[in-house]
């Protein structure tokens, strides 16, 4: 399910924000991090799940994790973050097709956003933080972003075209 990756063996792995996309799975692979979170480490394409031929392939998005994936107007966007030295840079991408990836988006904010929405042409993004050692956390480590909701008009990003009729 998750080829190239090499999951950590004292971790679980599972599917995170599957969604259904031109006939096809994509999916994040993730790390289970505690009850309801998860870390990603990578996002993936199942051309087919049918037994004995299982065709899933990897998506390489370079230096960035990806939180989250939705499907809109015939594209499928992935939620991307690059941590820097203060903070990380948000970015959108997008797809028609799960190959080809165009950025519609990036901001820089003090932490990543964990989910994203799209309500009437606007983007929406959660923000978030994440506990390196669930067990034993500092309330100092929370940040006053986490759980702030960002909006971005629909004038302030584009689209790659219009969608297929």
């Amino acid at each position: 399910m998750f080829p190239g990756a090499k999951p950590q063996r004292d971790l679980d792995t599972r599917i995170a924000r599957p969604v259904s996309f031109n006939e096809t799975a994509i999916y994040l692979g993730a790390y289970c991090h505690n009850d309801h979170q998860f870390m990603p480490f990578g996002v993936f394409v199942a051309e087919s799940l049918k037994e004995g031929s299982v065709s899933v392939r990897a998506v390489s998005f370079p230096h960035a994790r990806t939180w989250d994936l939705l499907c809109h107007e015939r594209q499928v966007f992935a939620l991307l973050d690059s941590p820097q030295a203060e903070g990380t840079i948000v970015q959108v991408v997008t797809s028609r097709n799960g190959r080809d990836w165009t950025e519609v988006l990036h901001f820089r904010a003090r932490t990543f956003a964990r989910s994203m929405a799209i309500l009437d042409g606007d983007l929406y993004f959660g923000l978030g933080c994440e506990m390196k050692h669930p067990d034993k956390w500092d309330l100092s480590k929370l940040l006053p972003e986490t759980g702030q909701i960002l909006r971005v008009k629909k004038q302030a990003w584009r689209c790659t075209s219009k969608p297929n009729p």
